[in-house]
Order: C-alpha cells, then structure tokens, then sequence
C-alpha cells in the first residue's frame, strides 16, 4: 500500500475501537514493525522526511502479518485476530482477499471498522438491530452483492431489480426466505417503519465509498442479524466478515 500519515491514520483509527486492544502506544509500534520498520520512531522519521521533501514519493510497503502479531504482545487471542485481521485487510487487502488460503494463522480474524462510523448512526442502528433480535430472532437477511451495486445511482436502490435480499442459513448458507420471515420482516416495519431491505440498502448506500476498492470483488453479501451489520467475504471454507456494526457479546 502507499503509506503515508493518513492512510496509517486510517488504519490506527480502526484498530484503536477494537474491543481488549493494547492501546495506542503499542498499536503504532505493531503498524511501524508490520510495515517493515525498526520502531514507531523510524517511521515518524520517514514520514517527518516526507514531509519537506519537495521529490520524494510515499513508500510503497507491504503488510507483515507475523511481525505485526509479535509487536503487540500478550493479548487476548481473539482481539489480537482482530487487530491483525483488520489492519491486514486495510493495508493489503487485495492481495489477503484473493488468497486467503495463504493467511491461515489469521483464520477466525474479524475486519471491525466500527472506529470508521459516526456515533449517531451508530446507536440508530443499534437500536434497530436490536428491534431484529427482538422481532425477527436470530434470522440473518442479506443484500447480495453484485458489480453494479458499487456504482448504482442512489435513487434506483429500493426500485431496482440488481437488488436481491435473502436470508442466511448457518447450514445451508444463503437461501431464499420463508413465508414466516417475511411475516416477521412486515411486522418489524409495523413496529419500526423500516424493513430489514430498506436498512440494508441504506447502510450498504452509506458505506460502500467508505470501504476500500480492493474489497469489491470479493464481497458476498451484506448482512444484518441481532449481533450487528457485516460485509462478508471469501466462501464457505474461508469467510472474512468486515463489522460496521457489532453488538457487546457478539
């Protein structure tokens, strides 16, 4: 990726929301190792270099998930997934998503990018998803994603026949919903004014330039479930699930 102060900014920011992280002073020595610097201080140095040079370009580095891990100590196995996971998939994710066989020891990994979302959609949002829990169950509904989505006008969502909304099945992966799930939608909106459809389109329409180009290809589907709001990529074998919305627990 080309690093410079925003993008490893970006990258911090993701990962400092990240539930057990270590915190900020051992976050930005695991980023400057992972990027293939001594410390934290040689990477400021660079970029310090950078900055009043008038010729120079922005470095062009790769992601070292190994030495990442090592930089960030004891942690929680879990959270350091996450952290690893996360800052994998923002500084090279093409490359992690098109060959995630190749990342074994980042298997159970989350992307959570919740740090990227603003506070009030956030407690909308977790409101409504826990309306879902309470009405629909653990029933999880999703956008299936297909190219042109990422270019749609925002005023054909809701009225275009690209979108297709299905419901996923632990067992048997995506199917279509019964006639029971989609009673228990019609009355979520009775309770909400807001189908599961519409919050999918919406969320998908808020954050689709957010999330980075490399991830579009890979993409499945959008989900939206009790537990919170996900991209999900890869298969059945090998799923990275992208969080812009987790609940506590989840």
């Amino acid at each position: 990726m080309i690093l410079n102060k925003t993008s490893l900014r970006d990258i911090k920011t993701a990962l400092m929301a990240i539930p057990g992280h270590p915190g900020s002073s051992r976050i930005s020595e695991a980023l400057a190792r992972g990027f293939g610097f001594d410390d934290h201080h040689a990477l400021k140095a660079k970029f310090d270099a950078y900055e009043v040079s008038i010729s120079d370009l922005p470095p062009e580095v790769d992601f070292d998930t190994a030495s990442f891990i090592k930089a960030v100590g004891p942690s929680e196995r879990q959270t350091i997934l996450d952290l690893a996971t996360t800052a994998q998939y923002l500084a090279d994710g093409g490359i992690f998503l098109d060959d995630l066989e190749s990342y074994p020891e980042l298997r159970g990994g989350r992307v959570i990018l919740t740090g990227w979302t603003s506070k009030d959609w956030t407690l909308a949002a977790s409101d409504f998803v826990e309306r879902i829990g309470s009405i629909i169950g653990t029933t999880t509904w999703v956008l299936n994603m297909v190219d042109r989505l990422w270019d749609m006008e925002v005023a054909v969502f809701g009225d275009s026949e690209a979108e297709t909304f299905d419901v996923y099945d632990p067992e048997k992966g995506v199917r279509k919903p019964t006639l029971q799930e989609h009673y228990a939608n019609e009355e979520l909106e009775e309770s909400t004014g807001v189908t599961v459809m519409a919050f999918l389109d919406g969320t998908f329409v808020r954050f689709r330039d957010m999330l980075p180009k490399h991830s579009q290809p890979s993409a499945q589907y959008l989900a939206a479930s009790e537990k919170g709001v996900r991209m999900v990529h890869g298969d059945a074998e090998y799923a990275v699930e992208v969080w812009l919305l987790i609940r506590s627990g989840s």
